[in-house]
């Protein structure tokens, strides 16, 4: 199975591929993608490693200006119009950080018209924070996907709303 892992801190990259290499894992599946000017990755680099069609996607970037960490940011005009693109072909999507109302009405958005269903799963990071996870599927898969969640004791949301982030 093709997998991609993207890195937007050169430092990271290398510090990731030399606990993979360490850890006898192969570290070739992580790559170094800077970010452009509006703050997400540069999309050439960005389509020269990610394959197609996607069948999962895991959006945990980039980081930056929710955490105050730079100016990494995933609702900007490339960021929209690659997830939108890329999301058509996923039969997953896990999109972290829906505790944010940022992140919650982008994922939202992206999701209209792809004829996917979602859940919410919440999680505790540390003690001071709960975050949510958002994950998509096609309807065939939804009772599945709501079974493995049982069977794993998680806490899901179906209806995770605005009124319950966190974050701005």
């Amino acid at each position: 199975v093709p997998l991609v892992s993207i890195e937007q801190s050169r430092a990271y990259w290398r510090r990731v591929r030399c606990g993979l290499a360490n850890s006898f894992l192969d570290p070739r599946y992580v790559h170094h993608v800077p970010l452009d000017e509006d703050g997400w990755y540069d999309v050439e680099r960005l389509e020269a490693v990610a394959p197609r069609p996607c069948e999962c996607l895991f959006v945990d970037g980039p980081g930056g200006v929710q955490e105050e960490l730079g100016p990494g940011r995933r609702d900007g005009p490339h960021a929209r119009r690659w997830l939108e693109e890329i999301m058509r072909s996923c039969r997953l999507v896990v999109f972290d950080d829906v505790h944010r109302r940022s992140n919650l009405e982008l994922f939202r958005e992206l999701l209209d018209g792809l004829h996917l269903d979602s859940l919410y799963l919440s999680y505790v990071p540390h003690a001071d924070a709960e975050n949510v996870v958002a994950l998509a599927v096609p309807p065939d898969a939804h009772a599945s996907l709501m079974e493995l969640c049982a069977r794993l004791e998680f806490e899901v949301h179906t209806g995770h709303g605005v009124d319950r982030c966190t974050e701005p």
